[in-house]
């Protein structure tokens, strides 16, 4: 079963190479997790979290590139890429 951390304001849902990837915010934070789909463990992992994370992809070698915003005032918005 998955907490309230790992379910809460859920977004980003993907699939990529038989883990199931999706966000989550928490307090203030955001937060990435991680299902492997072929293990029999089921164990959620926190790939990545912090704060203003607008988008994340995962690469085909497996990484995590994250949008995040820098910060957000009234409508605009400005965005910082990176990856990890």
């Amino acid at each position: 079963s998955l907490d309230d951390k790992q379910i809460s304001t859920l977004k980003n849902i993907r699939i990529k190479h038989n883990k199931l990837y999706w966000q989550s915010t928490w307090s203030y934070q955001d937060k990435i997790w991680r299902l492997a789909l072929d293990e029999n463990k089921n164990t959620v992992e926190l790939v990545k979290e912090g704060e203003l994370i607008w988008h994340f992809d995962i690469t085909e070698q497996g990484d995590i590139n994250v949008s995040k915003m820098e910060s957000i005032e009234g409508d605009i918005k400005r965005l910082v890429f990176s990856s990890s």
